[in-house]
C-alpha cells in the first residue's frame, strides 16, 4: 500500500514536471516567433523608409539647389531628429510594457504553490 502510494505520487510527480516543461518550451516558441516577426517587420519598415527620406531630401535639396538649400537641410536635419527622438521614446515604452518571458509558466508555477499550500493546511 505505501510502495503503491509512492510509486503513484512518483507518477504524479513527473507528469507535473513534464507539463512544466511543456508550457516552458511553449512559452520559449511563442517568444521567440513574436520576437522574430517584429524584428522583420521593423528591419523592413526601417528600409523602406529610409530609402523615401533619403530620396525626398535629394529632392527637395536638388529643388532649392540654386536659392537656399542650406536652410533647406537644417530643417530636414531637425525634423529628423525630433522624429527620432519620438520614436526611441515610443520604443523605450514598448519594451518596457511588453510581455515577459515565460509568463504563463510564471502563472502555472503560481497556482502549484497555492495548490500545495492548500494541502499542506489541509493535512495538519
Amino acid at each position: 500500500m505505501l510502495i503503491d502510494s509512492l510509486r503513484t505520487l512518483g507518477r504524479s510527480s513527473i507528469d507535473i514536471i513534464r507539463t512544466r516543461l511543456e508550457i516552458i518550451s511553449l512559452d520559449a516558441r511563442m517568444a521567440r516567433t513574436s520576437q522574430l516577426s517584429i524584428m522583420m517587420l521593423a528591419v523592413s519598415t526601417f528600409f523602406v523608409f529610409s530609402l523615401g527620406i533619403i530620396l525626398g531630401v535629394f529632392w527637395i535639396v536638388i529643388k532649392f539647389w540654386d536659392t537656399d538649400r542650406l536652410m533647406g537641410l537644417a530643417i530636414f536635419t531637425g525634423v529628423f531628429i525630433f522624429v527620432g527622438v519620438i520614436m526611441l521614446v515610443i520604443l523605450i515604452r514598448k519594451l518596457n510594457k511588453g510581455p515577459h518571458l515565460f509568463e504563463g509558466t510564471l502563472a502555472e508555477l503560481e497556482k502549484d504553490i497555492e495548490a500545495f499550500g492548500r494541502i499542506r493546511k489541509e493535512h495538519k
